[in-house]
C-alpha cells in the first residue's frame, strides 16, 4: 500500500515539474510573427502569398501578414505575380517582425 501511494506521490510531482517547466519555457505558447513584403522602390506589395508550414495569408494593402505560431525554427515562404518566390528562415523566440523584399522576374 505504502509504495503504490509513493509512486502516485512520484508522479504527481512529475506532472508538476513538467507543467511548471513548459509554461516557463513557452511551449504551448503562440507568439505573432508579422511579415511585411516589399516590391519595387521598397513600396508594400498587396496580395502576396506567404506561406509558413499549411498555412497561407495574402498580404494586405500595406503588404503585411500576421501569423500566430509556436517558437521556434519557421520557414517562410513568399510568392507574387511577376516576382522571383522567395524563402527565409527566422527564428521565432517571441513576438516578432520580418521584411522580405521581392524581386521582379
Amino acid at each position: 500500500m505504502k509504495n503504490r501511494r509513493s509512486k502516485g506521490i512520484v508522479f504527481v510531482l512529475l506532472v508538476l515539474v513538467v507543467t511548471l517547466l513548459t509554461g516557463c519555457i513557452g511551449f504551448g505558447k503562440t507568439y505573432q510573427l508579422t511579415i511585411a513584403v516589399l516590391g519595387e522602390d521598397d513600396l508594400p506589395l498587396e496580395g502576396a502569398h506567404v506561406v509558413i508550414g499549411k498555412e497561407t495569408k495574402v498580404t494586405d494593402a500595406a503588404g503585411k501578414v500576421v501569423f500566430e505560431l509556436r517558437l521556434g525554427v519557421v520557414k517562410v515562404e513568399v510568392s507574387a505575380e511577376g516576382y522571383q518566390a522567395q524563402s527565409k528562415p527566422l527564428v521565432l523566440l517571441k513576438h516578432r517582425a520580418g521584411t522580405i523584399r521581392m524581386v521582379k522576374k
